[in-house]
């Protein structure tokens, strides 16, 4: 809508009345074209984009590319609904994107990192405080953001913005009751506690997956005292399989 409004207001004419009563006309202004791109590809940002990653100043996608969004759009389920957007009106995003100059200093704070975290993770990962990510490090991040179709959108993450990602994770506290436990760090393979697949599993099975199954040994950071209270809420469900 501000991109038609500027068209047409830079291709319209005022009417002037000269000194003898007469009318004259004179050219209204016209914005240089590089103005009207940048004024679009913000507008579209701001519709499309700001309420997930931020407004333009200080936007976590700063920098990236018109094939980054593209696959941001194919891979990442809330993106999907942005697949309406023409590849013009993409590219206007990226180019704004592009030219935007940052107006936070590089240097990330303990609430940097919580922000980075809330605006590139939350929204899979829940809160930070009950986050499904507790105690992921600077590598397991990495890998996720190179191996899972769903991040690969956070790709144009810097280095110290993962570490400070990883940083929040580690400083917030586990919880200690046995369901959080498992919702934290087993639910997104093994279901929601009530239908689990691991009902009844003891502490020794527990202990035997993490080291035997790869796409587990990240738990391996989780005390005895953890593994007892997520078996200990897996005692009563029925139908887990071996």
């Amino acid at each position: 809508m501000g991109f038609f409004a500027l068209v047409e207001l830079q291709s319209c004419k005022h009417d002037l009345i000269a000194p003898n009563g007469q009318e004259a006309t004179s050219p209204a202004k016209t914005l240089p074209t590089t103005t009207i791109a940048t004024l679009y590809g913000a507008t579209l940002y701001a519709n499309n984009c700001a309420g997930c990653h931020g407004v333009l100043a200080s936007s976590t996608k700063r920098g990236v590319t018109l094939s980054q969004i593209q696959n941001g759009i194919t891979s990442v389920s809330g993106m999907k609904s942005l697949s309406s957007l023409s590849a013009a009106q993409i590219q206007a995003i990226a180019d704004v994107l592009k030219t935007t100059t940052p107006n936070v200093t590089p240097t990330q704070t303990p609430t940097d990192a919580i922000t980075l975290y809330a605006n590139n993770c939350a929204g899979c990962h829940g809160a930070l405080a009950s986050s499904a990510k507790l105690g992921a490090t600077v590598s397991r991040i990495q890998n996720g953001i190179n191996s899972v179709s769903g991040m690969k959108s956070l790709s144009s993450l810097t280095s110290a913005q993962i570490q400070a990602i990883a940083g929040a994770l580690a400083s917030t506290p586990m919880p200690t009751d046995g369901a959080s436990l498992y919702s934290i760090n087993c639910a997104s393979c093994h279901g929601i506690l009530a239908t689990s697949q691991l009902g009844g599993s003891s502490v020794s099975k527990i202990e035997s997956a993490i080291r035997d199954k790869s796409q587990m040994n990240y738990l391996s950071t989780l005390t005895l005292i953890q593994l007892q209270a997520i078996s200990g809420a897996l005692a009563n469900v029925k139908g887990g399989s071996d």
